[in-house]
């Protein structure tokens, strides 16, 4: 009787300690897989923390979702909600909530064709004598068979338009050469318009260079988030490279700025640090 209650607790015990060993496995938020169902987690960033360098200010903004799709991030006196049209985002509004009610800030609307985004439109300056916004924005992109794209931006600035007595007219604003590895934005040419309003000194091309890690975008598992063509790509990068560049392709000054990361277990960032600015993720 003894021997076989022995047997019984001995057993017992190795069932109890591989329960308990699954469940932490399944609780952990290190653990990119459910050890239990089989199933991937999906990363999200549920908290980002923004603060200088020397802490003087800081911003904690909020994410919420439904599923993989995001429903808006809010922060003390910020809120931006987005919409979807199926697995696409088309829709993205900011409001300044500091009154305590929401006034609208920012809106962009994007379309897209064959998965790929193909325009945006974006206005801000919302009053009751302009109620789509003073200033406003349109971008529209062209790819090519390799997937880089060439990307023109037309704008109108209706009080200064009209102030200068030029009429409800759209300018082309400038030209963007965009050039893409493995799903990153590696190079960005932007060429100044003529006759865009916009100021320039000794040139009017600027040349954007990116370098990018191996490791993961914090938004990498947003849906839609990919094809924005904003800042979020597959991976992070490392350093970016602003130079200007005149009509003869000479340089005229160029400066460059490095990014350090600390990661997780996962590779998603948890700490970016880029000059006077420090950005903390929680998932």
């Amino acid at each position: 009787m003894k021997k076989n209650l022995f047997y019984f607790l001995t057993a017992f015990l190795v069932v109890l300690s591989s329960c308990s060993s699954v469940d932490e496995d399944t609780n952990s938020n290190n653990k990119t897989y459910n050890m239990k169902l089989g199933q991937q987690f999906v990363v999200l960033p549920k908290t980002i923390k923004i603060s200088n360098s020397d802490n003087s200010s800081e911003i904690l903004e909020t994410l919420s979702y439904n599923g993989n799709k995001i429903v808006s991030k809010t922060s003390k006196n910020e809120r931006t909600d987005y919409t979807y049209e199926g697995d696409f985002i088309v829709k993205e509004i900011k409001y300044n909530t500091q009154s305590g009610s929401d006034v609208k800030k920012e809106e962009y609307s994007y379309a897209y064709e064959n998965n790929k985004l193909v325009s945006t439109a974006y206005s801000k300056n919302f009053t009751a004598k302009y109620p789509n916004g003073s200033y406003r924005e349109r971008s529209v992109y062209t790819y090519n068979a390799d997937s880089n794209a060439v990307m023109k931006t037309y704008y109108k600035d209706l009080e200064f338009f009209e102030a200068e007595k030029l009429g409800d007219i759209e300018l082309e604003r400038n030209i963007d050469q965009l050039t893409f590895v493995n799903g990153n934005l590696t190079k960005r040419v932007s060429v100044i318009s003529w006759g865009s309003y916009i100021n320039y000194y000794d040139t009017d091309t600027t040349e954007y260079l990116y370098e990018y890690d191996t490791n993961n975008n914090p938004f990498k598992n947003v849906l839609g988030f990919d094809l924005l063509m904003k800042d979020v790509f597959v991976n992070n990068a490392v350093k970016t490279t602003m130079s200007s560049v005149l009509w003869n392709g000479n340089y005229l000054n160029s400066n460059s700025s490095n990014i350090e990361y600390v990661y997780n277990e996962e590779g998603y960032p948890v700490k970016v640090s880029e000059r006077f600015k420090i950005t903390e993720y929680i998932y």
